[in-house]
């Protein structure tokens, strides 16, 4: 450190350090809260405009098929994957809006992350390997006309494996 530093910082009333200090203190109080309102009107602002997308999907022309995934996420338990993702087979995506694809696969993670939290499981379980698909990659696939993962895995019926 510079040997003249040095020499002022211990020139420095003891008072004089206090009120510096404090001042350093509530810039940063004052920075930080700044920084989480910011967020906070972020999280507002986003929660609001997926609100309105989750809406206009009960709304548009495939209401039924919405409302009939809506309440399926509802029921859905931890052992109910392969369900899952049958009931998501069963359907012809093609005819869906991109955004209300979106819309839905957001809505499914939302439901898949919650059970497994709730079960004290990690929220997220992506298969890194190929092999291991998990329902929500599969149904992702589905959704999108992927066809990377054909068959859900034989030893997993879970929505979180």
């Amino acid at each position: 450190m510079n040997a003249f530093l040095e020499l002022g910082a211990r020139q420095i009333s003891a008072p004089v350090k206090s009120r510096q200090c404090a001042a350093e203190k509530r810039a940063m109080r004052e920075a930080e809260q700044k920084a989480l309102a910011e967020r906070d009107c972020m999280l507002r602002a986003w929660t609001h405009w997926h609100r309105e997308r989750r809406e206009e999907a009960l709304a548009g022309p495939h209401s039924a098929l919405v409302a009939e995934l809506f309440a399926a996420l509802h029921e859905l338990t931890l052992k109910d994957g392969a369900k899952l993702v049958a009931f998501v087979r069963a359907q012809d995506w093609s005819h869906v809006k991109a955004d209300v694809r979106f819309t839905l696969l957001h809505e499914i993670n939302n439901a898949i992350t919650r059970l497994r939290e709730q079960a004290g499981m990690p929220p997220f379980d992506e298969g890194v390997v190929p092999e291991r698909a998990t329902a929500f990659l599969i149904i992702k696939d589905v959704m999108f006309g992927v066809s990377r993962r054909t068959e859900f895995p034989a030893n997993s019926e879970t929505v979180g494996e």
